[in-house]
């Protein structure tokens, strides 16, 4: 049965409305409530019905206009559009793409330059005889906000370049996936909600309204197109900017549809490599003459793409809730959940955060929830996906699970619950394991495994035991015999502690799981030793 017009206008309407909802939430308060994956089907959605009945469509559809967000900062215009990128999910897409190229383009030698897609904040610098004067966001194209002063101390961005005339250069702010793990450890000590994600603690430091604020956080830039400088491809713009120090990403240079896909790969597969996080893979046409014949729509231009990565997130039933002491004493709660697979990984284990995300997100065992996996980060539980009809409400414990000490919330917050007993034995193995991993002094071959091993077999309590193991006369004999402790495994073990210990006071203060001593605040206190 054929829909009507009124039942279509409404479906229609309905769509268009929960996508600008959904573009406020991200772009502008930075408190995205679906992932990227789920905005991009109901996106489709809309696409769709505009296709199949294009009268619906209209000048202000989320199709023809980029997502923009309401703010205080000053309104100000972009000299040429700042538009956002078409989007593929399968080979299909990016075949179409390709189709279009050449049916424009029959006779030419086509190349496209290869880029990661930075999953940052869009903005756009202006140059006057060679000085910042101006940094703008995309906004909705056309008009950006003015965030000159915030922009200042972002890392990556050269407030001078050895170029007197006019010119624009666009890119990304981003913030490490490294920087971001250790703003939100900060924002948890410190009792402030910390942020979803990286490229939303990127947006928000960025649009602070105190730009003394933007100066505290980790931002960087890394530029890939300019403007108002005479080039012939996208290869020689990308070489100027590097040469500005501009920190182009790492790029390749492709003339046919397997180098395209063989790139998409070999991105793909480094995708946990990458400083930073990136969603996909853009194609840009090389050939800037070509810019001008392939044209733009409204939303977005027609000679580039981003092909995008699969979702980093699956849903599946959250079986149960065990506890985790960490080396402060912290409580944090770990669900189990039937195994998924995501991102080619299966996971049976996520953090739940801490208490408070527990009741703010009302999650129960047996819900079906949304488990991220980023990096090499501990998949976590992002939200509720569906309540269990015989869900079981979880209550905190009130004693650690490894010393019975009680436990108290800090500063009556209802965030974070602590054991406050020094001598907590799970504390203790946290400590060494702490020491022992990258963030500490990075020793080889001494995981949580082998340390809770040498902690059974009392070699080792202390972190003074882990340093003057290479010491111990009778060390090989105490493990001789032991499952996988033979004598050069024993060897290895003690040059590895030898090779670490020769490093820097940075690097051991932050490995003492000292409370409020992390990297930033060591590299102070090794400044005044």
């Amino acid at each position: 049965m054929t829909k009507d017009h009124e039942t279509l206008q409404k479906e229609y309407k309905k769509i268009a409305d929960e996508i600008r909802k959904h573009d406020q939430l991200y772009y502008g308060e930075d408190a995205p409530i679906i992932s990227d994956a789920e905005y991009d089907k109901i996106y489709k959605k809309l696409q769709d019905l505009e296709k199949t009945y294009p009268w619906l469509a209209h000048k202000e559809s989320p199709v023809n206009t980029v997502s923009h967000a309401r703010s205080t900062f000053l309104k100000v215009k972009h000299a040429s559009p700042m538009l956002s990128l078409e989007k593929a999910h399968t080979e299909k897409d990016m075949m179409l793409f390709l189709q279009r190229i050449e049916k424009a383009m029959p006779e030419k030698d086509v190349s496209f330059v290869v880029q990661p897609k930075i999953d940052g904040l869009a903005v756009s610098l202006i140059y006057q005889k060679g000085m910042l004067v101006t940094g703008k966001t995309r906004g909705d194209g056309i008009t950006g906000e003015d965030i000159t002063p915030n922009i200042l101390s972002v890392k990556g961005l050269p407030l001078r370049i050895p170029y007197d005339l006019p010119c624009e250069v666009r890119g990304e702010i981003y913030m490490s996936k490294e920087d971001f793990l250790q703003l939100n450890a900060t924002c948890e000590k410190e009792n402030v909600k910390p942020f979803v994600n990286p490229r939303n603690a990127a947006s928000g430091s960025l649009r602070q309204l105190d730009a003394s604020i933007t100066k505290t956080r980790p931002l960087r830039f890394i530029g890939y197109s300019v403007y108002g400088v005479q080039f012939d491809t996208e290869d020689h713009s990308l070489q100027w900017l590097k040469s500005m120090q501009f920190s182009p990403p790492d790029y390749y240079v492709v003339h046919t549809y397997k180098g395209i896909i063989d790139t998409y790969e070999k991105i793909s597969t480094r995708r946990e490599t990458y400083p930073m996080d990136i969603d996909g893979v853009v194609y840009k046409v090389n050939q800037l003459k070509a810019h001008t014949l392939l044209g733009a729509t409204a939303h977005h231009p027609r000679w580039a793409i981003a092909y995008k990565f699969p979702a980093h997130e699956g849903i599946t039933q959250l079986t149960d809730i065990h506890i985790q002491v960490g080396k402060t004493g912290a409580i944090t709660p770990i669900a189990h959940l039937a195994a998924v697979t995501i991102g080619g990984v299966t996971i049976t284990r996520a953090s739940l955060h801490n208490f408070f995300f527990i009741k703010e997100k009302n999650i129960s065992i047996l819900d079906h929830v949304v488990v991220k996996r980023a990096g090499d980060v501990i998949p976590y539980v992002d939200r509720i996906h569906m309540h269990h009809h015989n869900a079981q409400a979880y209550t905190p414990p009130t004693d650690c699970p490894a010393c019975n000490a009680p436990l108290e919330y800090q500063e009556e917050t209802e965030r974070t619950l602590y054991c406050k007993n020094l001598e907590c034995a799970a504390q203790k193995h946290q400590k060494l394991v702490h020491f022992c991993s990258k963030s500490g002094l990075n020793i080889h071959s001494l995981g949580p495994k082998q340390i809770a091993y040498l902690q059974r077999l009392g070699i080792i309590s202390t972190i003074e035991d882990i340093l003057t193991l290479p010491a111990q006369k009778h060390l090989h004999s105490k493990l001789s015999g032991q499952p996988g402790w033979g004598e050069k495994s024993v060897n290895t073990l003690l040059d590895n502690i030898r090779s670490a210990t020769h490093t820097t006071m940075v690097k051991i203060l932050s490995a003492l799981s000292i409370p409020h001593i992390g990297p930033t605040t060591a590299q102070t206190l090794a400044k005044i030793c």
